[in-house]
């Protein structure tokens, strides 16, 4: 629960439940296929409290597949996850 922690450290609970109802497809692999390395776009993110807007491009350093993360050192010199099923992205070309 790393990414909700560190994003949501009032209402971790309450995100836990939210990440379960929204990801009915536990037990199965991730629905984007992206690997460490690779360059991401965002196109939309549901998280307030980042300076991340729509364009912006980072590279994924890790995944978490148990925890639906990935995690990702974006350009503007944020490190945050992506939440795989809820925040919208894009691999970009190379």
């Amino acid at each position: 629960m790393l990414g909700f922690k560190s994003r949501y450290p009032h209402n971790n609970e309450l995100f836990k439940l939210v990440r379960d109802a929204y990801f009915v497809k536990r037990g199965k692999k991730m629905a984007t296929k992206v690997k460490v390395g690779d360059r991401v776009e965002l196109l939309e993110m549901t998280d307030t409290m980042t300076k991340l807007e729509k364009g912006s491009k980072g590279t994924v350093t890790k995944i978490e597949e148990d925890q639906d993360l990935i995690w990702v050192d974006w350009d503007n010199g944020e490190k945050l996850a992506l939440l795989d099923g809820i925040d919208k992205f894009k691999v970009a070309r190379k």
